[in-house]
């Protein structure tokens, strides 16, 4: 058996357990280091990203009233957070520590998905597209501010100088959150969210990305994780 055999039926085993685990009863939590996509119902484990945030979302409360009581439950929400954003964070470096990069590419249910578009385009006979080094250059500064974005925009969120809804920044934006739960039959997220202007924007951002991400993935190999 070839390795690249070997990494396709890996590929495929992968991504039955992230996006049906829940039906086999597979739960590996939320510290996971590759995008497997909690809003899929029947994820059997997710990506660290959705904690992260939620945790940082959680950090800061207005200080409205100065009692005792108020400051201490305060305090204990700030460290009940700080523990999970660690705990979650030390889970997610060593299994990143074990297998490293075997995650994004054996592993990963979103880079499957870029795979099973690269192998239509190829089927198709379209040539892939190129991108010259400065192009990937400059591509590659995105992920620094979409970390940047990831980071701060929940920490901002949790001082309730802006709405909750920004908690979750980065899951609102990305395209796992449209494109996974289609392999579950959920197609909610490709609807537009009217419940409020906040959701509305980030559902408007969520499509364009998708589309856009779907045309990069076609034509060019694991485009994705470009910005990874």
């Amino acid at each position: 058996m070839t390795v690249t055999r070997l990494r396709l039926i890996v590929q495929h085993l992968s991504f039955v357990v992230f996006t049906y685990g829940a039906h086999f009863r597979i739960a590996l939590g939320g510290s996971i280091p590759c995008f497997s996509c909690p809003y899929v119902a029947s994820c059997g484990g997710y990506c660290y990203l959705m904690i992260l945030q939620r945790a940082l979302g959680g950090m800061f409360v207005p200080l409205v009233t100065g009692g005792s009581e108020i400051a201490g439950s305060v305090s204990e929400r700030m460290f009940s957070n700080l523990e999970t954003l660690v705990t979650g964070f030390l889970l997610f470096a060593v299994l990143v520590v074990l297998l490293g990069k075997t995650w994004c590419g054996w592993i990963c249910p979103f880079g499957l998905l870029q795979d099973w578009l690269t192998m239509l385009r190829k089927r198709l006979g379209i040539r892939e597209a190129e991108l010259s080094v400065k192009a990937k250059g400059r591509l590659s500064w995105c992920k620094y501010v979409l970390l940047g974005y990831l980071v701060f925009v929940p920490l901002l969120a949790s001082t309730r100088l802006i709405p909750n809804e920004f908690i979750l920044a980065f899951c609102n934006i990305c395209p796992g959150k449209s494109l996974m739960p289609l392999f579950n039959g959920e197609y909610q997220h490709l609807a537009l969210d009217e419940s409020s202007p906040v959701g509305l924007v980030f559902s408007v951002l969520l499509l364009l990305i998708t589309g856009g991400m779907l045309v990069g993935m076609f034509f060019k190999e694991r485009f994705f994780c470009l910005f990874c």
